[in-house]
């Protein structure tokens, strides 16, 4: 067998984000490997970059939830005789209404997914790199993460982790070429605010959305730049900056009329 080649590995390729960043990266000739749960649509995907950029992405269709998601990502990665040179935790989900309505197999699936299988790639794969002296990780989390956010609690929290775990990957591994960073856009015009049942809130119509190729341009030109902390577009930096300085005190009332559920 040959020498294994690098790839890139994107979490939640399907659509969205993850969709744009697969484009981005597949214009550039990059090698990808591409997992979401829709193998239907990762296929379609995997075709469209094959026709339009001449490269053959692999893929593997994989509930990141699950439990096994590391054996079952690391036997594609062996079958298809590649290795992680790069990684983008971008699967996610939200969920919105009060907290106390969830049902605990809701909450539990988020952390699976939003964490707990965001830390166990980041811990997989990070040792490999910082040996070899390159590559990195780009974990996509929101501006949510930094305030909280009543009636979609949990997913605000999640991506709090994942914006706290990235600054102190960043400076563990401070001076090594390994690039760390943290993308935090604020609401995008992806299929992701209906699957949560978020569409009649109205952060949506108060922010705008972002197009999510334009999001995936500005996290990797970040993440190229080695900025610990991405945040895509001018309106979501300004708005990074000043939800930083207000007391939450003042913010969580403001931000519950906002994420309220309205039918």
């Amino acid at each position: 067998m040959s020498a294994a080649k690098p790839v890139t590995l994107i979490t939640g390729a399907s659509e969205g984000i993850g969709r744009a960043i697969a484009i981005e990266l597949a214009r550039e000739g990059q090698n990808l490997l591409l997992t979401a749960r829709n193998e239907k649509a990762l296929k379609a995907l995997a075709t469209d970059l094959q026709n339009d950029h001449a490269i053959t992405p692999h893929i593997c269709p994989l509930d990141l939830a699950r439990k096994d998601r590391i054996d079952i990502l690391n036997k594609c990665l062996d079958e298809n005789n590649v290795y992680v040179e790069a990684l983008v935790n971008n699967a996610a989900i939200g969920l919105c209404s009060a907290f106390k309505d969830h049902t605990r197999q809701e909450l539990l699936h988020l952390v699976d997914l939003n964490i707990s299988a965001l830390t166990e790639l980041c811990h997989e794969y990070l040792p490999a790199m910082v040996k070899r002296g390159h590559g990195g990780i780009l974990n996509i989390a929101s501006l949510a993460g930094i305030i909280p956010g009543p009636y979609q609690a949990a997913y605000y929290a999640s991506k709090a982790y994942v914006i706290s775990l990235t600054e102190s990957l960043a400076q563990e591994n401070w001076g090594n070429p390994v690039r760390i960073s943290v993308s935090l856009p604020g609401p995008v015009n992806t299929k992701f605010h209906e699957k949560m049942r978020a569409g009649g809130a109205l952060y949506l119509r108060a922010f705008g959305v972002m197009d999510p190729i334009k999001v995936a341009r500005s996290s990797l030109r970040g993440w190229r730049q080695n900025r610990t902390i991405i945040t895509p577009g001018l309106l979501n930096t300004f708005a990074f900056l000043v939800l930083r300085l207000i007391p939450h005190t003042l913010i969580n009332p403001v931000f519950a009329w906002l994420l309220k559920p309205r039918r």
